[in-house]
């Protein structure tokens, strides 16, 4: 009797299996995982572009490119990525997705976990140079660097925390200031999101015998940032820029600039 019980219970679990197996090759076609993704991210002329989408075996999958765009602009792109999504999702209708792709020579690890009612997003970045990352070129960020970072949002919150190392960076005007980025080498910042909301809570600039501050926020695609630039009196770099910013010195060795603009994405 127990030898019957337990052969059903083999032979349940391999049809369970089989079915959810087949269930994936033959009933999902591959343009309904596709538009799932892309509903995943919303936002004014915000829409995510997917090539060479293939499904594997046992619920993996391959992107051979994945590109997030506004308007007319590539903001990031990641390519050869694999996945797998939580076989369970196409019966409770919640989305668990983790894969890995190439962002450049760096890397990104990720999850994603959406529901009806909550959106969990979770990346980690490793090692990418930025000048592989379009959105910080539309913003006015350009030149090279190594940026590492994690990235956490669950509904319409998250944070972020970031660190670019090995950095050679090109000055940048925003809104008729001249932002110095060509002194620091490195960068380190937190900040958080709240909606449309985002909070500079610090970025902070390190560079030979010069060092920076910058606290604020970005509502929308307005930037409302104070800059604080602390030269030691041994800094010999572009000295003349700080003849430009003369009206900015709150004392020796100590420059606030306030910056209030508009981004162009």
């Amino acid at each position: 009797m127990k030898d019957s019980k337990l052969k059903t219970f083999i032979i349940s679990i391999f049809s369970i299996s089989g079915f959810i197996f087949l269930f994936w090759l033959i009933v999902i076609p591959e343009g309904l995982i596709t538009d799932i993704i892309k509903s995943s991210v919303k936002g004014e002329n915000v829409r995510i572009g997917i090539e060479g989408f293939k499904k594997g075996l046992f619920y993996n999958f391959r992107i051979g490119k994945f590109l997030l765009n506004k308007s007319n602009d590539t903001l990031v792109s990641i390519e050869d990525i694999s996945g797998r999504i939580n076989p369970l999702f196409f019966f409770i209708m919640r989305l668990n997705l983790s894969f890995h792709g190439n962002i450049g020579d760096g890397t990104i690890l990720g999850n994603i976990n959406l529901s009806r009612n909550e959106n969990h997003i979770s990346l980690n970045i490793n090692s990418v140079n930025i000048d592989n990352i379009p959105l910080l070129r539309v913003i006015g960020i350009k030149g090279r660097g190594v940026l590492s970072g994690e990235f956490r949002f669950k509904n319409s919150q998250g944070d972020l925390k970031f660190f670019i190392k090995d950095a050679q960076l090109k000055n940048t005007s925003f809104s008729d200031f001249l932002v110095p980025f060509s002194f620091f080498n490195s960068i380190k910042g937190t900040m958080v999101i709240k909606g449309d909301l985002i909070e500079v809570n610090s970025i902070s600039f390190e560079g030979k015998d010069i060092y920076a501050r910058a606290r604020g926020s970005v509502q929308g695609n307005n930037l409302d940032i104070k800059l604080e630039l602390m030269p030691e009196a041994s800094f010999t770099g572009e000295s003349h820029i700080f003849t430009l910013l003369c009206n900015y010195k709150v004392s020796p060795g100590y420059y606030v600039i306030h910056i209030k603009t508009r981004l162009n994405i």
